[in-house]
This record gives structure tokens, C-alpha cells and sequence, in this order.
């Protein structure tokens, strides 16, 4: 997405000092939004499908998480499932961790074209997904973490 963004703000410019006007800058937006919406069918389904199946194990997680709190002595068989979910957390907010935020660019941005609004909302649900999948690993590891020692910094 950013160097799709790179090329239009590149072609407006290249646009404006063509003197191009308003049909110039019309035509660097529908190029743009075309780029987008490739994206958008790109990463729809991955995050949708990313989101769907961290749900689907939460229980599955959930009760892991009990069973350790019910019992400790099945902690050490719980161990390392539970540093597997702490590095699956870490490596989720390292990789997705700014998409809420990034979901608010895609929106404010949207507003400069109609024909950017279409592609900017389907990217904007999916990075709202990624998002939401990043909070569910991140409270696993809230969840999981004291069963483990102390991560390395």
C-alpha cells in the first residue's frame, strides 16, 4: 500500500506540474483506487480468515488457560504452548500491531475521492480485523504470562 500511495503522490506531482489541473489529478485517483482495491482483495481474505481462526481456538485457549489455574500441576505440560502464544502475540504486534491506527489513515484519506472510498473501506475493515486478531493474542499473552518466566527484552 505504501508504494502505491508513493506512485500517486509522485504522479499528482507530475500532474500539477504538467498543468494538468483537476482532470490531471482525477486520473491519478482512478489509477490510485484501482491499485487499492487489488489490495483490498489481497487482504480482505487473509485478515478475515486470520480473525476467524484465532476465534475459533479461543475456547480451545481459554480452557488451557483454566486448566493451569485449576491445576497447577499442569503447568509445566502447559509450558510451552504457552511460550508459543507469548512469541505468537509478539510477533502479531510487532507485524499488525499499528493497523488500528493505519485503518484511520486509510478512512481519512478516503474522503480526498469518491472513487477511493470503495477500495479504502474494504481496506479499512480488513486492517480493523488484523487489529482485532492482534488484541485477542495480545490478551493470551496477558492470560498466559504468569505461568512463564519473564520475557527477554
Amino acid at each position: 500500500m505504501g508504494a502505491a500511495s508513493e506512485t500517486a503522490s509522485s504522479d499528482l506531482v507530475k500532474s500539477d506540474e504538467q498543468g494538468k489541473g483537476f482532470a490531471g489529478r482525477l486520473n491519478v485517483s482512478k489509477r490510485y483506487a484501482v491499485k487499492l482495491a487489488d489490495i483490498a482483495d489481497r487482504l480482505e481474505p487473509a485478515a478475515r480468515s486470520m480473525l476467524e481462526y484465532l476465534l475459533k481456538i479461543d475456547a480451545t485457549v481459554q480452557m488451557f488457560v483454566r486448566i493451569a489455574n485449576e491445576d497447577p500441576e499442569q503447568v509445566p505440560h502447559l509450558r510451552e504452548l504457552f511460550q508459543n502464544i507469548r512469541e505468537m502475540a509478539e510477533h502479531a504486534e510487532g507485524g499488525f500491531g499499528a493497523a488500528a491506527g493505519l485503518a484511520d489513515t486509510v478512512r481519512a484519506n478516503s474522503r480526498f475521492s469518491k472513487d477511493l472510498r470503495g477500495p479504502s473501506a474494504r481496506i479499512e475493515t480488513a486492517l480493523r480485523q488484523i487489529a482485532d486478531a492482534t488484541a485477542i493474542t495480545r490478551k493470551w499473552a496477558a492470560q498466559v504470562a504468569s505461568f512463564l518466566p519473564p520475557a527477554a527484552e
